[in-house]
């Protein structure tokens, strides 16, 4: 299981890798700085391999986020990674 995120800093987009070692249930959500969960990226079953996907800077609403540092949790099956992430506007 890994996790990376780039560029980061980010401006308008984060990509963000992660590959599963095998078919797991998997949530990568974003958190703000006081822990609130802003988005949800992915939930569900995934099978193994590895995935790219990006991150707009927005909400669920799709209200653009501000300069901030962000965290990236990702959970996959028992494990979690967590990753900062800043956003520079």
């Amino acid at each position: 299981m890994s996790l990376n995120a780039y560029p980061n800093p980010f401006n308008t987009t984060v990509t963000i890798r992660y590959t599963v070692p095998k078919e797991s249930d998997v949530e990568i959500s974003i958190y703000n700085l006081v822990g609130e969960k802003i988005k949800t990226l992915v939930r569900g079953k995934v099978d193994a391999g590895a995935y790219l996907l990006t991150w707009d800077g927005k909400d669920e609403q799709g209200n653009s986020c501000g300069t901030s540092l962000y965290f990236i949790r990702f959970r996959a099956g028992s494990e979690q990674k967590v990753l900062r992430a800043v956003l520079i506007k």
